[in-house]
């Protein structure tokens, strides 16, 4: 579940700490009563901006997802109707932004044999792939340097990953999609596998 699946942050709320104590851990992490948290997602009062803030951390977003999650607590907070269209202007592009993203990215697909090929034909390709699932500000860098390769190089890496749909470029940073990687014994590659480790 994600927050972009909602266009009201109480309801994203209210589904995200359905399980057991997690209520309690998010009052404690944004410094509020559990009461006034029940009051929140009935209807009544919202939360402030900082506890916003604080809520967005909770719940791991990343920049964008807390970018979202802030505009739609600043939707709920409009005191005017133009206020209130402003903002419900601003989620319906971010929504549609992030359609369009994720069109981009092709899931659940398993790789072609050409690209399991590739993709086998080198240890470097699993590493540079395991590597940019860690936060780096640098990833080039951080693989450059781990792999002992030049920057060259891993370009050349991260372009494969990319256009194998395996790697996403959002927001200058480089994201690991959920697409299947899965070699079957049959596979000419196999051997090349075991070899690479």
């Amino acid at each position: 579940m994600s927050g972009y699946d909602f266009t009201d942050y109480k309801s994203y709320l209210d589904e995200t700490l359905k399980e057991r104590g997690r209520k309690s851990a998010f009052c404690k992490a944004i410094n509020c009563h559990p009461s006034f948290l029940s009051q929140v997602l009935k209807g009544a009062p919202n939360l402030s901006m900082e506890q916003g803030i604080l809520a967005s951390e909770f719940l791991g977003h990343s920049a964008a997802e807390s970018k979202y999650f802030m505009v739609l607590l600043q939707h709920a907070r409009s005191g005017s109707k133009k206020l209130d269209d402003f903002y419900a202007d601003q989620i319906q592009k971010m929504r549609k932004q992030r359609q369009k993203i994720s069109s981009i990215v092709r899931r659940d697909r398993d790789l072609g044999d050409s690209e399991k090929l590739t993709y086998y034909s080198s240890w470097t390709y699993a590493f540079a792939h395991v590597l940019l699932s860690l936060p780096s500000h640098d990833q080039i860098g951080l693989i450059a340097e781990k792999l002992r390769l030049t920057r060259k190089e891993v370009e050349s890496l991260l372009h494969f990953l990319i256009e194998a749909g395996l790697v996403v470029e959002k927001n200058g940073q480089l994201h690991v999609t959920s697409n299947r990687i899965h070699l079957g014994n049959d596979s000419p590659a196999v051997l090349q596998h075991h070899r690479n480790f």
